[in-house]
C-alpha cells in the first residue's frame, strides 16, 4: 500500500462508520473484488471491534491536498 486514509460514512445503524481509501503501488490481483475483500478481512484481523472498516475503495490517483499537504477528506 502506498496511502491509505480512513473516513467516516454515514450508516443507518450506527450514525458514522469507518470507510477506507487505499492507493497501491502496484497489485498481483486482476479481480478488483478478490483484492478488496482480501484487504478488508486483512484490515479487520488487524484492529479492535470498535475500529473495523465496514467498507473500503481502491484508488487509481492520489488523494487531493492541502496547500500544507494533509489529505482532503
Amino acid at each position: 500500500m502506498k496511502e491509505v486514509a480512513v473516513i467516516a460514512k454515514n450508516h443507518e445503524k450506527w450514525g458514522e462508520t469507518p470507510y477506507a481509501l487505499i492507493l497501491l503501488h502496484e497489485s498481483k490481483y486482476e479481480n478488483q473484488e478478490e483484492l478488496e475483500l482480501y484487504l478488508l478481512t486483512w484490515i479487520n484481523s488487524k484492529v479492535s471491534k470498535i475500529q473495523r472498516v465496514s467498507n473500503l475503495h481502491i484508488l487509481n490517483e492520489s488523494f487531493p491536498r492541502t496547500v500544507l499537504g494533509k489529505v482532503l477528506k
